[in-house]
């Protein structure tokens, strides 16, 4: 196959096979982001989630107290003692939650700081109250400023993280959409060069296949030429040892198309004095570069001695033969005039 095709259907896979790749790693890419997101939302709903709960234990444990305050009743201990064990689970849960942003820290270990103090005065108060002290207003008063400090941390971290949730959603969606794009566009990219260099090997093919045909045909035409002027084409090639006779060449040898030849038998038709000097031009033009153009005799397959013009040119590489061809004519009937 000719180099041009080659290159071409080089470059079109390698575009192709990158514009996939680079696909195939803004997925990667983009999935790997969008588990993060999605990981930190989960992060984000879980944090909102807990500090609620606290919210909701910090308010069991105050109406309990309140309730057991006002009537000594140990049933209002009940909600009150619920709390505390719900409370100890969520800090310890809150704990582990690994929050990097700091204001939400800044809340959190504010909320956890007031809410300890409210849950340790919720336990001196019940102590308290079993020994018959009741609280006293200013009590009720500190214990309502540290609820409302507490409802307000929740509600400041709650906004915050909602907000932020709000955004990482939408970068979610955005870098989602902008993936799905990305691929559509490598795919079609990679369609595109496809079919790009699809016709363009079509078209070499195409252009081959008609090159071929014409020299196909000048050669039939040479061949005809070579048989009516009795002229054939020879070649040695030094490189491989092989040597080529055209059909014509075959033909004033009078040997069969199936016929091999190589060195030897190529000169052993040339007859005597003919054959040493043949020997002599082929060996000078090989290793001294000179051309012959010599008139010898020839014996051919059937027998009979014909006279022949033997045209040799050699070709070097440096100073290495490679290869040396020419043509020989039948110039028998010439001879004999």
């Amino acid at each position: 196959m000719p180099k041009k095709i080659i290159r071409n259907l080089r470059i079109g896979v390698m575009l192709s096979l990158l514009l996939l790749i680079a696909g195939s790693v803004a997925s990667f890419i983009s999935i790997q982001k969008q588990m993060e997101n999605r990981e930190s939302l989960l992060k984000s709903k879980e944090s909102i989630s807990l500090v609620k709960d606290v919210l909701n234990s910090l308010l069991d444990s105050e109406t309990g107290i309140r309730g057991y305050q006002l009537t000594g009743q140990k049933s209002f201990l009940e909600p009150v003692d619920q709390g505390m064990k719900e409370y100890a689970v969520l800090i310890s849960t809150i704990n582990n939650l690994n929050i990097k942003d700091q204001h939400q820290l800044r809340l959190l270990k504010e909320l956890m700081h007031t809410s300890d103090i409210m849950m340790k005065g919720n336990a001196s108060f019940i102590e308290k109250r079993r020994s018959g002290i009741i609280m006293t207003p200013k009590e009720l008063v500190q214990n309502k400023m540290a609820m409302d400090k507490c409802r307000t941390l929740v509600g400041e971290f709650v906004k915050y993280e909602e907000m932020h949730l709000s955004v990482k959603d939408n970068d979610l969606n955005s870098s989602s959409q902008s993936t799905v794009l990305f691929i559509i566009f490598s795919a079609i990219a990679a369609i595109a060069v496809t079919i790009f260099f699809y016709i363009q090997l079509k078209a070499d093919l195409i252009r081959r296949d008609k090159l071929e045909n014409d020299l196909s045909y000048t050669k039939e035409i040479l061949e005809q030429t070579s048989s009516v002027a009795q002229v054939g084409g020879w070649e040695v090639n030094m490189k491989t040892g092989n040597v080529f006779w055209s059909q014509s060449t075959k033909e004033i040898h009078k040997v069969g198309n199936d016929f091999q030849p190589d060195f030897e038998n190529a000169v052993s038709f040339f007859k005597d004095d003919s054959l040493e000097r043949m020997k002599f031009l082929f060996k000078r033009a090989m290793t001294e570069g000179v051309p012959f153009d010599e008139e010898l005799q020839l014996v051919r397959n059937d027998g009979v001695t014909i006279w022949v013009r033997v045209k040799g040119l050699p070709e070097f590489e440096g100073e290495v033969c490679n290869r040396v061809f020419g043509i020989i004519q039948d110039i028998d009937a010439f001879k004999k005039m």
